[in-house]
């Protein structure tokens, strides 16, 4: 049987979740500001016009950016190091384990 949550448990708990849920868009919001001006036009940013949802949305800068070769040389660098640390680090821990 349910018991009846008393008046200080019921305060709590409507703090405790709007705090929570204050805390997660605060760590959410700047992924999708990233994302929105990402997505928008370069006015749209120059202009500081995006405050959540992306406008005027061109995908030109991913286009931009794909084309050149600088951009795939440092992902190839970045998956080289990511996969030779773990490997070292794993190395390192199995012999000190």
């Amino acid at each position: 049987m349910k018991r009846r949550l008393e008046v200080s448990e019921l305060i709590f708990k409507i703090l405790a979740y709007t705090l929570l849920t204050a805390f997660a868009i605060c760590c959410l919001y700047p992924f999708v500001y990233a994302i929105s001006s990402a997505i928008s036009g370069r006015d749209v940013v120059d202009n500081n016009e995006i405050i959540l949802l992306p406008k005027d949305i061109q995908f030109a800068a991913f286009a931009e950016i794909f084309k050149n070769n600088a951009f795939w040389i440092s992902y190839a660098n970045t998956l080289f190091l990511t996969f030779y640390g773990t490997v070292f680090s794993l190395f390192v821990a199995i012999l000190g384990g």
